[in-house]
């Protein structure tokens, strides 16, 4: 199965020398390849274009505009997109591999993307400006660098409780079905209909547990969310042959947020964590 990478970029360039101009024509050939487009926005030299198209074809008004982008002198290209790309694929063979710390590059050339993924847990988050290139899937700032974005969307959370041998230890399964049945109902407001496919209960069979399928809460959950994975923490403690795997990236998901942020809930040296990025 392949991955899905959804992602969000912002492109800014000043193109006034060589080195601008060859990542310029880098980034037009990347346009042109990028397919699973949701949302394109472009501004060339002051016209401004903007198309929903899942890839620019010759017919596109758009084809001739980036076959053309090493003439421009100014452009900004603001690009959403669903396709089996993703960050790594960019740095090794896209224009993010040019991006160097050439101050003819990192004076001219502005770029932010964050991406997440249908298969793993983490987000990728990657910034280019005066400073260079810098990229992150772990994240360090504190919770009030986020604090006014008011929704957030996790696509491939892990809340994954395992034991071996404790089948039949009803005390630590009532614990944890109790705080993951709060986090899918309370904090996330899905209906009890949601349940059955959303939460995985195999603690009879496999002594195991965990949520399936993404995670959407607002801000004012986090505290909440962080309370029962807490909770679920301190039970499962309490037993050397129980595990809890616990990764929340998210990333902003209210209509009016800003896009390049990510918030991250995690066990850290034992403990859940909650932490942030905004670039």
């Amino acid at each position: 199965m392949s991955i899905e990478a959804t992602t969000c970029e912002q492109i800014n360039v000043k193109n006034n020398n060589e080195q601008t101009k060859a990542v310029a024509e880098k980034i037009g050939e990347y346009m042109l390849e990028t397919w699973g487009i949701l949302n394109l926005k472009m501004t060339v030299d002051g016209k401004a274009f903007e198309t929903d198209e899942e890839s620019i074809t010759e017919d596109s008004e758009f084809y001739e505009v980036c076959k053309n982008l090493d003439s421009a002198k100014n452009f900004e290209i603001s690009l959403r997109s669903c396709n089996a790309g993703g960050l790594a694929w960019r740095k090794e063979s896209a224009f993010v591999s040019m991006l160097t710390d050439d101050e003819s590059l990192t004076k001219n050339i502005s770029y932010k993307s964050i991406d997440y993924y249908d298969t793993d847990s983490f987000v990728d988050a990657c910034v280019f400006d005066e400073n260079g290139l810098k990229c992150a899937s772990k994240f360090d700032d504190a919770f009030e660098t986020v604090a006014d974005i008011k929704e957030w969307y996790s696509y491939s959370p892990e809340i994954h409780i395992t034991s071996e041998g404790m089948n039949d230890n009803t005390q630590l399964h009532e614990a944890v079905l109790k705080n993951l049945t709060e986090i899918l109902t309370s904090v996330c407001e899905y209906d009890e209909d949601e349940l059955d496919f959303r939460l995985e209960d195999d603690w009879e069979d496999y002594g195991e547990m965990m949520i399936e399928g993404s995670l959407c809460f607002p801000s004012s959950k986090i505290k909440e969310l962080k309370s029962c994975c807490e909770n679920i923490t301190r039970e499962v403690n309490k037993y050397d042959s129980a595990k809890l795997e616990l990764s929340i990236n998210a990333v902003p998901n209210g209509e009016d947020d800003y896009d390049f942020a990510v918030l991250s809930i995690e066990l850290k040296d034992g403990s859940v964590q909650v932490s942030a990025l905004r670039i």
